[in-house]
């Protein structure tokens, strides 16, 4: 199984017309034959906005473990993410020094 979404636009090195956003992915199990278990690839004239993934649990078939890839997108990860994953996750903390 592959969690995907990709503009054919990219490709032809077109404009996009369509912006994806508030899309979740939530509780998605299963295994992929793929190098990438998820793969989100939005357009850089319109990326997506406001994805969440959330606990995500891919394995793969074959021997080498599986990958996210990323391109273009804003949003979240939260809970399990199997394989690590490429959108930034709500549970990192930033650190700021603090200055006296």
């Amino acid at each position: 199984m592959i969690v995907a979404i990709t503009y054919l636009f990219n490709l032809l090195q077109k404009s996009s017309h369509v912006q994806i956003s508030n899309v979740l992915y939530k509780n998605i199990r299963g295994s992929s034959a793929s190098e990438y278990g998820v793969s989100l690839n939005c357009s850089m004239e319109m990326p997506c906005q406001n994805v969440t993934v959330e606990d995500i649990d891919l394995h793969s078939v074959g021997r080498q473990p599986l990958k996210s890839f990323c391109s273009n997108v804003k949003g979240s990860s939260l809970g399990k993410q199997n394989p690590p994953s490429c959108v930034p996750s709500k549970n990192r903390f930033s650190v700021i020094p603090l200055l006296y």
